[in-house]
């Protein structure tokens, strides 16, 4: 639309936006998307010339980055490098085989993406009759966003299913378009009927019952956010004893579902049972290995929440606070 309308490109800025903020480099593969549409359309090529769509990018990159911008400043640098470059870098340079990079992705899609990938196949066939008739670019764009992720997908070393998700709307739209063409009567009868009615159940469950999306190796903090949240004050950091790699992975979850921050490492097992015991909650974070120097300083320390490789303590002398 905004190929016949300009200023819509603005609105690019939306979906771009929010797709960075999933917390994925996924989310910029409408860049290179569109910048491969303009190798190959004037159309395409007319828009990046304008001021519009420029605008629409800069606008979503600069919303994206808000998330990245945020962590840097509540956490420091140490967030920045555990996503990008412990969780991100390192996943994409591990070897893989030329039989994995070929075979594995169009695996997954027949395998998970049914039942969408067999008419979007059937789409792919109006695809290309409509592309030699002429190079319609609304039609380019949809082949392209399915080619052009799969081709960029092949350069990394981890393949997941969950990177193809950016592919479903392509796909989806071509399933519709082979519908419709092939098939009007069952397009219309879902259209009116069936969809509807699963949009609406969809919803109301999103609504009434959202799915709680966990980090499944370690569901607990999660678990017993409404405990942590009554025993930990929310002006009082909970105070960490542990690896700087692990740091992150429970920082970040312990301010989204619990709402408090986790403090930076303690230097030593002295440090942390003395920061914890000068807190309200006298609540300490501590990876599992460095358990038995916290009970040597701490023999009264109890476990009262427990993670995969984890224990949060309760150093309380004395007392007998309810476990979660």
């Amino acid at each position: 639309e905004g190929l016949r309308r300009p200023r819509l490109h603005l609105l690019v800025a939306l979906p771009l936006g929010a797709a960075i903020l999933t917390k994925s480099i996924l989310g910029l593969m409408p860049l290179p998307v569109l910048g491969v549409c303009a190798l190959f359309s004037d159309a395409w090529r007319r828009a990046l010339r304008g001021p519009w769509l420029w605008s629409g990018i800069a606008l979503g990159l600069g919303l994206g980055a808000s998330w990245s911008i945020h962590q840097a400043l509540r956490f420091g640098p140490l967030a920045l490098q555990a996503h990008y470059v412990d969780g991100i870098a390192s996943l994409t340079s591990r070897p893989l085989s030329l039989a994995e990079r070929i075979a594995r992705y169009p695996v997954y899609l027949l395998e998970r993406f049914q039942p969408v990938i067999l008419p979007a196949l059937a789409g792919l066939v109006l695809v290309w009759r409509r592309l030699r008739v002429g190079r319609d670019p609304g039609v380019l764009l949809l082949l392209l966003w399915i080619v052009v992720p799969l081709a960029l997908f092949n350069l990394s070393g981890t393949q997941e299913r969950r990177y193809l998700f950016p592919l479903y709307p392509p796909l989806a739209l071509l399933a519709a378009w082979a519908l419709e063409s092939w098939s009007p009567r069952a397009a219309r009868w879902m259209r009116r009927g069936v969809a509807p009615v699963l949009l609406v159940l969809a919803a109301a469950w999103l609504w009434i019952a959202p799915p709680r999306f966990l980090n499944q190796a370690d569901p607990a903090i999660a678990a017993h956010r409404e405990w942590l949240q009554a025993r930990i004050p929310g002006d009082e950091p909970l105070t960490y004893l542990g690896p700087e790699r692990e740091y992150w992975p429970l920082a970040n979850p312990l301010l989204y579902y619990v709402e408090r921050l986790l403090e930076q490492p303690a230097p030593t097992p002295e440090e942390a049972v003395i920061r914890s015991m000068t807190r309200h909650s006298r609540l300490l974070l501590c990876d599992r290995a460095q358990r038995p120097a916290v009970g040597a300083l701490a023999p009264g320390a109890r476990t009262v929440v427990e993670g995969a490789r984890w224990v949060v303590l309760d150093l309380s002398p004395g007392t007998a606070a309810s476990q979660p």
